[in-house]
């Protein structure tokens, strides 16, 4: 008998902030990581950003991402992988 409860009914995990990167006009902010480091979890958001799809969910990478507009100009993208050594997840907001 396992003792480990389905990933679905498992707590979200914590994210660990890496902070803003500065572009010329709109910017990346607040980006967050779990199973990544920051350095690749930044570069991971330049290259979303700069390669961003125009639809609520795309694949970039691996990894699966979901956008939300927030404001006008504010989006929150979330992008996950699953794979055999874990999950690795990159948040962030862009926008004006």
């Amino acid at each position: 008998m396992s003792l480990t409860a389905p990933l679905a009914a498992q707590a979200s995990p914590t994210l660990s902030r890496c902070g803003n990167i500065a572009h010329q006009g709109a910017g990346i902010y607040d980006v967050r990581k779990y199973g990544v480091s920051c350095g690749g979890a930044r570069r991971f958001a330049k290259y979303a950003f700069r390669h961003y799809c125009s639809h609520s969910r795309c694949n970039i990478h691996g990894f699966i991402c979901h956008s939300k507009t927030l404001g006008e100009e504010l989006w929150v993208i979330r992008c996950t992988r699953t794979r055999k050594s874990g999950v690795k997840i990159v948040r962030f907001l862009f926008g004006a």
